[in-house]
């Protein structure tokens, strides 16, 4: 019986890759496995399926953030089917974290504050500098800007290492 060892649990692109244990048949031999990703951990409602060759990896497609139940099977060569392995279930990360921006917007007097809110807990950069405030859903900096028309480019990393990023566009005036 298969066993997962390890996943990639965060991907950018909706991609996870799941290794497990190789099985063994002395008869007619191993010709590939299944694998069963599920959100319901007795893969009642659905499960997405798939059928690979021999190497124990397979980069799977996973469509949502959530708590993922995998588990794997071998089969042979005469489609005889092994036992599913034990149950693996992990939180997976696929999407970067959402930001919107609270401040500036437009033209700002005074000292320039930067806001930004994330989806999920995140450290942002604002041109390549740390916010002073960061590493949570809030992010505030405060650059020291002169006069002028700025487009910083506001980069935020959630737990994952998946990142989201744009451009804010404002005018400074004293």
């Amino acid at each position: 019986i298969p066993q997962l060892v390890v996943a990639n649990h965060n991907s950018s692109n909706g991609m996870v890759t799941f290794n497990w244990t190789a099985s063994s048949d002395l008869h007619s031999g191993v010709k590939g496995y299944d694998l069963q990703l599920s959100p319901d951990p007795e893969f009642q409602s659905k499960p997405i399926n798939y059928t690979t060759g021999v190497t124990p990896r397979f980069t799977a497609s996973v469509p949502y953030d959530g708590k993922w139940y995998a588990r794997v099977r071998a089969f042979d060569y005469v489609n005889n089917k092994g036992l599913f392995s034990s149950l693996y279930g992990k939180q997976i990360d696929v999407t970067p974290p959402q930001f919107t921006f609270l401040k500036p917007n437009g033209t700002i007097i005074n000292s320039p504050t930067l806001v930004v809110k994330t989806s999920e807990q995140a450290v942002c950069t604002y041109d390549g500098l740390p916010f002073f405030y960061t590493n949570s859903t809030y992010h505030e900096a405060k650059p020291s800007l002169s006069e002028g028309s700025y487009s910083l480019l506001i980069s935020c990393k959630d737990n994952a290492g998946l990142v989201n990023q744009t451009n804010i566009v404002f005018n400074y005036t004293t």
